[in-house]
Formats: structure tokens, C-alpha cells, sequence
């Protein structure tokens, strides 16, 4: 007798994880975060973050209290401000250094400018 053929077709299956996420405790939603945040700052995708956190808020939006809205609100408000504060301190460091490598450049003036200006009043 033969041996049988071996008829065991692979099967996929398909499973939609957030399906099955519940997020009940205040514990499901920080791991979710966890889980995402890397994610998305890994994300090859133009603008995942901003897209990500967009589409979350306009989603969300008619759920959010007037109260989380502000809290949110503030949260955006103070980032922005830490943003511009160290772009600006960026941008004040990089001045410096360059009139530093300027100076460096410069020959040094073997006459002071008043001296050599004496001669000529």
C-alpha cells in the first residue's frame, strides 16, 4: 500500500488584536500607550505622530469634557513653550560658537585701533 498524500492545507488565520483589547482600567490604557508611543516614533510614515494624534483628538473631541479639553490645552500650550525655549537656545549657542570661530579666524591687530588712529589727529 501507498503512503497517503499528505492533504493538510497550511490555514491562516487572521486576528484583529484591538478586537479583543478591552480598556477598563486606567492600567489597559498606559499599556496601550506603552505598546504605541515607540511605534510611532519609529514610524517611517510622513507625520505619524502628528496624524496619529490628530485623528485621535477629532475622533475623540465630542468626548472630551470641557475640563480635559483645557487640561489638554494646557499640555500643548507648555510643550510648545519648552520647544521654542530650547530652539532658541539652540539657535543662541550655534551664534555663539560662530562668532567664536570668527574671532579665531581674525589675525590679531598688532597696533590697538586708538593708537593707530593717534597718528592721524
Amino acid at each position: 500500500m501507498p503512503p497517503k498524500a499528505s492533504s493538510s492545507a497550511s490555514k491562516t488565520v487572521t486576528k484583529n488584536s484591538l478586537d479583543q483589547l478591552e480598556i477598563k482600567l486606567q492600567s489597559d490604557v498606559d499599556w496601550l500607550t506603552n505598546q504605541l508611543v515607540p511605534k510611532l516614533k519609529a514610524s517611517t510614515a510622513k507625520k505619524a505622530p502628528y496624524t496619529f494624534v490628530n485623528n485621535s483628538v477629532n475622533a475623540l473631541g465630542s468626548k472630551l469634557s470641557m475640563q480635559e479639553a483645557e487640561a489638554m490645552q494646557k499640555t500643548l500650550k507648555d510643550m510648545l513653550t519648552k520647544r521654542k525655549k530650547a530652539e532658541q537656545e539652540a539657535e543662541k549657542k550655534r551664534l555663539q560658537e560662530e562668532e567664536k570661530k570668527k574671532k579665531e579666524e581674525l589675525p590679531e591687530q598688532e597696533i590697538p585701533d586708538d593708537e593707530f588712529f593717534k597718528q592721524y589727529m
